[in-house]
C-alpha cells in the first residue's frame, strides 16, 4: 500500500439532517431517463511504449441508477463512443480476450476505477484507457512413463480475498492437446498454481471408478490359461494354488507444479503482466487410494435409498472440478451400505442428508416444509491408505426462520428483489437461499447443518432500501459468522431493513483545491473488534473525476477516514493494513439516518 501523505488535512462539515422526505420523493419519482445529450467517448490502446489503438475490445458502460449498461466495441482505431446519455455518474470497463480488464481511471489492472459525471449536453470525449496483455504460462503434462498426456485438464489457480479471507479461484482452465501442451493465457499479475487433473471414470453409482497394478505372476496365469486345452481358471485356483492378496487399488490425483499433489509444497509462479513462463511442465501421479464404507441408519419415514452422501476435504478449499480423485456425492443402498472409492489420504468429512416423505410421495422433495422433515449425519475420518469403516446415523437437521422488518415506511412488494442469503463454510460460493412467504416479510431455512455460516444479501439496482441489521439469538450476524450447533434451531432471527440509510459523503481535493480522482478512500471504524472480514463496517472508496464520493449503510458509530494513493484489492480488511493508517486519519461520527459530509483535503506534507 502506498499511503498519500503523512499528514492529511480533513475539512470536517457535519450536516446532520432526516432522509425521510427525500428518499420517499425518490420512490415517487419517475424512473431516470434512459436518453439525454450527453456523449462519453475515447480510444482503447495498448500500455507499452508505442501505445497502439486495440480494435475489438468491449467497452461497457455502467450507471449506479440503471440496471443494464450499454457496450460498444472499438473500431480500427481503437475508438468508443456513448451517445444521447443522460446527465449522472458512469464508469467504463475495457475487455478483451488474453488482454487484462481495464477499468477507467484504474492505477493499475484489477483495481477499482473512477466514475465520471457528466450533466445534460456535456461532450466528455477525452478518455484513454491503456489495456496491459496478460501474462501466459504453457507447459507440457506427462503420465508416469513420461508419455505426453492428452485430454488433461489444467488449471491456474491464484489467490484472492472477496471477503477479506484469502481463498483459491480459478484464473484460467482448459486441457491439453493432442501433443500434452497446454497454453494459459490472459493471466492477472501475481503468484499462480499450475495444477493438472486427470478426470477420474466414474462408475454408474457415481463413485470412482479404481485400478489397480496387475501382478508379473496375474500376468502368467492369464497366458497360461490362453493356451489351448489348459484347465479352466477354477482349476488355477483350487487346492494348492497359492492366494494372492489383491493389489491395492490406485488412481491419479491433482498434481500441483512443480509435481506434488500437496497443495502446501506447491511452487508458485510469480507473473507480470505480458510475461510468459514456458516449460512449466507437469508429470502424473500415482497414488494409492482406499475406500470409505459404512451404513447409514434411517429414522422412520427415510428410505435408506434417499440418502445422499457427500465426502469433503478438510484441508482448503479448492475450486470445484478440482478434486481429489474421490466423487463428491454418491446414494445408499436400499439397506442403506455405501461406498466411496478412491480416497486419497488426507482428513475428511463425510456427510448424509435426507428428508422424509409424505405417505405416496416420491423425489424430489417439494419446497417448504410441508411436512417434510430433513436430516443429516457427520463424521470425520482420516484415510491413510488402508480401508475404513463409518456407521452414520440421521438425525433432525436444523431450521432456521426469522422475519423481515421494516423501517420509516411500507414494506416494498415480495417481488421487490431483496434476498438474504446463505454462504456455508466449504461451499465454493455456493449460496443458501430461502424460502419466503407470499407476503415476502418471513422466511426460512430448511435443512439446515452445523456450521459457521456468513450472512450475505442482494438488492436491484435502484433499490432504496438497505439491509441494517440481522439479529438472531442477540447476536448481530452481519458482523461475523452465524454459528449453528448440533440441535440449535433459531426461530427468532429478525433482518431489519431500512429506507432511511446513514450516509457519508464530500469532496477529496488536493493541496490546490482540485479535484483528486486518482486517490483511494478508506474508511473504518476506530472499534477494533470490527476490523474483520465483510463490507458492513469497512469500505474502499474512489472518489469520481469531480473529486465527490459517497457510500451509504454504515452502522452508526466512530469511524476513521484516510486517502491512499493505492490499496491491493480487498487488502483493506487485514488489521495489519489498517493500524498504520490510524496516525494520518481523521475521525467522523455516523448516525443512524443521517447524512455526514466530510470534505478531504491532501496536504502535501510528509
Amino acid at each position: 500500500m502506498a499511503i498519500a501523505s503523512a499528514f492529511v488535512t480533513f475539512a470536517l462539515c457535519p450536516l446532520p439532517f432526516a432522509l425521510l422526505s427525500t428518499q420517499q420523493q425518490a420512490r415517487d419519482l419517475p424512473a431516470p431517463a434512459t436518453t439525454g445529450t450527453a456523449v462519453i467517448a475515447g480510444v482503447v490502446v495498448t500500455d507499452d511504449a508505442a501505445a497502439k489503438p486495440l480494435r475489438l475490445a468491449r467497452v461497457t458502460l455502467n450507471s449506479s441508477d440503471r440496471a443494464i449498461g450499454q457496450t460498444a466495441t472499438t473500431d480500427d482505431r481503437g475508438y468508443f463512443a456513448f451517445k444521447n446519455l443522460p446527465a449522472g455518474r458512469y464508469t467504463i470497463q475495457a475487455t478483451k480476450a488474453a488482454w487484462l480488464t481495464t477499468n477507467y481511471g484504474a492505477t493499475r489492472p484489477g483495481r477499482t476505477g473512477t466514475a465520471i459525471a457528466v450533466s445534460d449536453g456535456q461532450q466528455f470525449t477525452t478518455i484513454t484507457m491503456k489495456m496491459s496483455k496478460g501474462a501466459v504460462i504453457t507447459g507440457v503434462v506427462r503420465d508416469q512413463a513420461g508419455t505426453p498426456a492428452a485430454g488433461v485438464a489444467v488449471s491456474v489457480l491464484q489467490y484472492a480475498q472477496p471477503l477479506g479471507e484469502r481463498e483459491l479461484r480459478r484464473a484460467w482452465s482448459g486441457q491439453t492437446d493432442d501433443r500434452g501442451v497446454y497454453r494459459a493465457f490472459g493471466l492477472s499479475p501475481g503468484e499462480s498454481l499450475v495444477v493438472a487433473t486427470m478426470r477420474p471414470v466414474v462408475g454408474m453409482n457415481g463413485a470412482t471408478a479404481d485400478f489397480r497394478e496387475i501382478a508379473p505372476g496375474e500376468v502368467d496365469r492369464a497366458l497360461q490359461l490362453a493356451q489351448p486345452g489348459s484347465a479352466p481358471a477354477s482349476a488355477a485356483s483350487g487346492p494348492g494354488a497359492a492366494p494372492h492378496a489383491p493389489a491395492p487399488t490406485m488412481n491419479y490425483a491433482p498434481v500441483f507444479y512443480p509435481g506434488t499433489p500437496d497443495l502446501a509444497s506447491a511452487v508458485p509462479i510469480a507473473l507480470a503482466a505480458g510475461e510468459e513462463h514456458a516449460d512449466v511442465d507437469i508429470a502424473l501421479q500415482l497414488i494409492s487410494t482406499a475406500k470409505i464404507s459404512g451404513t447409514v441408519t434411517v429414522p422412520q419415514g427415510v428410505r435408506p435409498e434417499t440418502v445422499r452422501l457427500g465426502l469433503a476435504s478438510g484441508g482448503p478449499v479448492l475450486p470445484l472440478g478440482i478434486n481429489p480423485v474421490f466423487s463428491g456425492g454418491i446414494s445408499a443402498g436400499k439397506d442403506g451400505a455405501f461406498t466411496f472409492t478412491g480416497v486419497a489420504p488426507g482428513h475428511y468429512t463425510i456427510t448424509a442428508q435426507a428428508s422424509s416423505l409424505p405417505p405416496g410421495a416420491a423425489p424430489p422433495m417439494p419446497p417448504g416444509d410441508n411436512g417434510v422433515q430433513r436430516f443429516y449425519a457427520q463424521a470425520d475420518v482420516t484415510v491413510a491408505g488402508q480401508d475404513a469403516i463409518v456407521p452414520l446415523t440421521l438425525q433432525p437437521a436444523m431450521t432456521l426462520s426469522g422475519r423481515v422488518a421494516f423501517e420509516d415506511g411500507p414494506p416494498p412488494t415480495a417481488s421487490s428483489g431483496f434476498r438474504i442469503m446463505l454462504l456455508p463454510p466449504n461451499s465454493n460460493g455456493q449460496l443458501l437461499s430461502p424460502t419466503m412467504n407470499a407476503a415476502g416479510d418471513r422466511f426460512d431455512f430448511f435443512g439446515i447443518l452445523p456450521g459457521r455460516y456468513r450472512v450475505t444479501y442482494s438488492t436491484p439496482p435502484g433499490n432504496t432500501w438497505f439491509l441494517k441489521s440481522a439479529i438472531a439469538h442477540g447476536q448481530e450476524t452481519l458482523d461475523g459468522p452465524l454459528e449453528i450447533r448440533p440441535g440449535d434451531d433459531i426461530s427468532d432471527w429478525v433482518v431489519t431493513l431500512t429506507n432511511r440509510p446513514s450516509e457519508l459523503a464530500g469532496t477529496l481535493t488536493d493541496a490546490s483545491g482540485r479535484a483528486a480522482p486518482d486517490y483511494f478512500i478508506i474508511v473504518f471504524p476506530t472499534d477494533k473488534q470490527y476490523w474483520t472480514a465483510g463490507p458492513r463496517r469497512v469500505r474502499q472508496l474512489r472518489p469520481g473525476m469531480d473529486g465527490k464520493f459517497s457510500v451509504q449503510g454504515l452502522p452508526a458509530g466512530e469511524y476513521f477516514i484516510a486517502a491512499l494513493t493505492d490499496v491491493e484489492p480487498n487488502e483493506f480488511y487485514a488489521p495489519s493494513f489498517l493500524e498504520p493508517l490510524v496516525s494520518s486519519a481523521a475521525k467522523v461520527t455516523i448516525t443512524d439516518g443521517q447524512k455526514t459530509v466530510q470534505d478531504l483535503r491532501i496536504s502535501g506534507h510528509r
